[in-house]
Order: structure tokens, then sequence, then C-alpha cells
């Protein structure tokens, strides 16, 4: 009920423009679930709650100080806008360090936004400051506030706290030189690649980059930037792939970095990339198939690591697709006769400690119930052992095997012997040891 008596009464003492005294005082003690969300004493009662208490107590009296003077000196243009009294209320967290009184301000403008740009400069530029710095009050990020400030206070921008680029003394004069429609990590970039030599264009086409995002790894993407200023011939879509495409060889591959590069190949490598990586998008989920009943196979050989080989039916579309993509052949291609039954696609992986590699990618006839293509990477020929992996694995499962497998000529027929049985005498080292210790055993009782 009294809650329902001061609204009343607000609402009575609000009634006239002048008394807007009166409503700064009643929001700053006002909780903000008693107003509708999005309404200007909404507005101003969570600013006020959104300031720390106790011993920063300072700054709801700066912020109820400001909303004052400006009722006063007539900025009612800014008082009326939502946006503008949080823009306030970001300017009241730093009241110490104003380096002006706010009765010193006065009103030129009648719009909104310029009137708040009246009033930053007011309060923190005691020296010129490039106004698109101003836009650091319009988001949450302090330490660009604190730019704005330590600029208005005389610090040059090599001298900024927390800066995330090493700047020259080039980069640092074009940064304050950046566009008005720039916002700050854009301008950042610009100036960076416009130290580094790059046109208009292309410092443009950085600035609004996937680059202006983020900061990580800086002395990777510090090397990037050098790299595309020397490029001239580009537009904003291809540098955003490019990028994207280093990103991912970066991640993939720690050791890859820019030298010795052009642009015509990396952009090349990068459009088949991204075909790729739609191709396993639209992959993704797309179709899975009944197995095909035919038994699976596996081995371990117990050596100084064990060593596993396996092989199973691959039975969606997204992993003939990743089959594929790292075996760089096109066994995608038979997701259709998989879906319909006429084959089936296995996958013999071996598995050595932590590391697993695809030997062969194996193609079944379901109809005759036959291997009737085995290949490995590039669709070059497998290796022996994966041959002799698959006569054990076709004669367990009752398959028939029918592909060529090639044995070089020019091997004499008894190394040609060798390595035909190179992988069943490696199965059986610890049985072949064994029966040697074995004889040797039979024949020193023989010589006793």
């Amino acid at each position: 009920m009294e809650t329902l008596l001061a609204t009343n009464k607000f609402s009575l003492i609000t009634s006239n423009t002048s008394t807007f005294a009166w409503k700064v005082r009643y929001c700053a003690a006002l909780s903000r679930n008693t107003e509708k969300i999005g309404t200007l004493s909404w507005t101003i009662a969570d600013s006020f709650l959104r300031m720390p208490s106790e011993q920063h107590e300072w700054r709801k009296e700066v912020f109820k100080s400001l909303l004052l003077s400006l009722e006063e000196k007539k900025y009612f243009a800014l008082l009326r806008n939502a946006e503008a009294i949080q823009v306030v209320a970001k300017i009241a967290f730093f009241g110490n360090k104003m380096v002006r009184p706010i009765d010193g301000l006065t009103r030129t403008h009648w719009e909104a936004e310029t009137q708040l740009s009246t009033l930053i400069q007011h309060c923190f530029a005691q020296y010129p400051v490039a106004k698109f710095l101003e836009s650091a009050f319009y988001s949450d990020h302090k330490v660009h506030m604190l730019w704005y400030i330590q600029l208005g206070r005389g610090k040059s921008v090599l001298e900024l706290n927390g800066f995330p680029v090493q700047f020259t003394a080039k980069m640092a004069h074009f940064f304050t030189q950046a566009s008005d429609e720039l916002e700050i990590n854009q301008a950042i970039r610009w100036a960076q690649a416009k130290g580094y030599g790059a046109s208009d264009i292309m410092a443009e086409i950085l600035a609004w980059s996937s680059l202006a995002t983020h900061f990580d790894g800086e002395e990777f993407w510090k090397t990037v930037i050098q790299w595309l200023a020397k490029t001239t011939d580009a537009s904003l879509d291809q540098v955003d792939l490019v990028l994207q495409y280093i990103e991912f060889k970066r991640n993939a591959e720690a050791t890859f970095y820019m030298n010795g590069r052009t642009w015509n190949a990396l952009y090349r490598q990068a459009q088949v990339w991204h075909i790729d990586v739609c191709k396993a998008q639209e992959a993704k989920g797309r179709a899975e198939w009944e197995t095909s009943g035919i038994q699976g196979f596996s081995k371990t050989l117990y050596l100084d690591t064990p060593v596993s080989y396996v092989i199973y039916e691959l039975v969606n579309s997204e992993s003939l697709y990743e089959e594929g993509a790292a075996m760089y052949h096109c066994v995608a291609e038979y997701e259709y006769d998989c879906i319909e039954g006429s084959a089936a696609i296995f996958t013999l992986r071996k598995f050595k400690g932590t590391e697993q590699t695809i030997e062969a990618t194996i193609e079944v006839n379901l109809e005759y119930k036959v291997i009737v293509q085995a290949k490995a990477k590039y669709n070059e020929d497998i290796s022996d052992e994966s041959y002799i992996l698959l006569q054990e694995w076709a004669k367990n499962a009752g398959l028939s095997l029918e592909i060529e497998w090639y044995v070089d000529e020019n091997i004499a027929p008894q190394q040609q012997d060798v390595v035909y049985h190179h992988v069943n005498n490696t199965y059986d080292t610890q049985v072949t040891v064994r029966f040697v210790l074995i004889m040797l055993f039979l024949l020193y009782r023989a010589c006793s």
C-alpha cells in the first residue's frame, strides 16, 4: 500500500517538467521493479541500483548531480532518452576524474547525441580527443572509457593502459585520425594496417574484418596483417574467408606461418576448404542407414607398444564425408549406394597409443558379399600389411576378396615371400620367441 501511495504521489509531483529534481531524488531510492521496464523512471532507478554502494556511494551523488545540472541547463533531449541516461551513469562512474566542474557546461545543441558529445568532452577532454573514442561510453568497456580520459588529460596513445597492440609512433598517429564511423577496436586494426603500409581500401577492409573482434594471439595475427597489407586486389568477403581459413590452419598446425605465402595460392586453398566445410555441414545428420550385418574385425599386437587394428562399417553421411576428407578420395559419393543397400563401406583403422590412422577405405558389394575395392590415402594402393588384414577379415566374415594386390616383380621370389608373410610373422612374434627358448632348453638338455 505504501508503494502504491508513493507511486501516486510521484505521478502528481512529476506532472510538471520543472519537478525533474523530485523525479531524480525519487528514483534514487526507487526499486526498479516498481516501474515498467524501459521507461525513463525505470532507467534512472536501474542506473542507481547498478552503482556500487558503501565505499563508492559518491558515484550515486555524482550521477544525481549530473542529472539535476543537465535539467537546469535545459538538456531536455538528452534527459528524455533512456540510452543517453545510461551514458550519463557511465560518466558518473569516472566522476572523480573530471577535468572541469559540471557548472561550466552550456547548451549549444538540441539533439541528444550532440548534447552527449558535448557533455563527454566537457567532463574529460582537457586536450582534443578523436570523436570515435566517445563510443566507449556507449558500451560497457571501462578500459576504453579510461583511454578517452587518459587522452583527454594529454597522454600519448603509446602510454594507454591495457592497450592490446604494440603500436609504433606512426600507428599511434593514424589511430588519432581514424574515422568517426569506426568503433575503437576497428580503429586499432585500421591504424595498425596503415602503419604497415596498407592502402586506404585494405586498411578499411581490415577494420571491418573479423580481426577487429579479438586480439588473442596477437604476435601471430600481427604477421597476418603485415602480409595482408601488401595485398591490393581483394574484397572484404575474400579477406574474411582467408582469415577463417588461416585460423583453421593455425588451430590444426602450431607451425603454420605466413612466410613465403602468396595471396592467390592461399585464397584458392581457402575456397576449397570452405567448400569442404559446407559439404561437411550439409552431410551432418543428413542420412543414416542400417548396418549390413557383416561382422567387423579387430586384432591387437603386444609388442613394445600395443598396436590395434579395427575394421568397422560407416553407417551415416557424416562419417562417409569425414573418411573421404581425411583420405582425400570420393567415398562420400557412395552415400546413396549405402542407403539403397547395394554397397557397404568399411574403414580399417590403426591405433597405437593415442594415435589413430586410417589405413584403408573398403567397399563391399552386398549382393555377392565381395570386397571389390580397398584404397589408401589419395586413392593409392593399400599396404601389404592392410592386404593381409583384409584376407583374414574376409575369411572370418565369409567374404570374397577380389581386389588387385601388386607385388614388385623386381624383388626376388624369396624376398616376396618375406614381404607377404611379414605381417603374420610379426603377429606371431611372441610365439616364435617362446619356440626358440624351448628349442634352446632342449638342446641344452641333450648336450648335458
